[in-house]
């Protein structure tokens, strides 16, 4: 398991057909790579949710196009994608006592998976995690 700090942009866009596309061509035009996304309409509006691996130049890209957007940092642990991993690092969480504001994870079913913690607390998230998993090894 790898665990560490990362960033989300989250994306106000409008609540109409083609705006998920708009952004997500806007940032793969520059050579971006998205490693996750997700979405959803709140009160009339779009939001998107972005983890790519330059999210400063996303943001501003995204932002110069007129779209409403903001960073937030997040804790991105990678683990293998075998049956129980997942359940096995929301256990460790809840054990800390941390409170999750937001996750969502995926995977293509073949190796690693990715899950993307949202907290008012992530260095303590992933300090959590590391130390439980370098106090497994021997």
């Amino acid at each position: 398991m790898k665990a560490e700090k990362g960033s989300q942009l989250i994306v106000h866009a409008p609540d109409q057909p083609g705006e998920l596309a708009k952004v997500m061509k806007l940032v793969s035009d520059f050579g971006i790579n998205i490693r996750a996304y997700a979405g959803w309409v709140s009160e009339g509006t779009g939001r998107i949710i972005l983890i790519t691996e330059d999210n400063t130049k996303a943001l501003s890209l995204i932002s110069d196009a007129g779209f409403e957007a903001r960073e937030e940092e997040v804790a991105l642990v990678t683990d293998r994608d075998v049956i129980g991993s997942g359940s096995k690092i929301v256990q460790k969480i809840a054990e800390t006592g941390i409170n999750l504001e937001s996750v969502f994870a995926s995977t293509n079913g073949d190796g690693d998976y990715l899950t993307v913690f949202q907290t008012s607390d992530v260095d303590r998230l992933i300090s959590a995690l590391t130390e439980s998993e370098s106090g497994q090894r021997e």
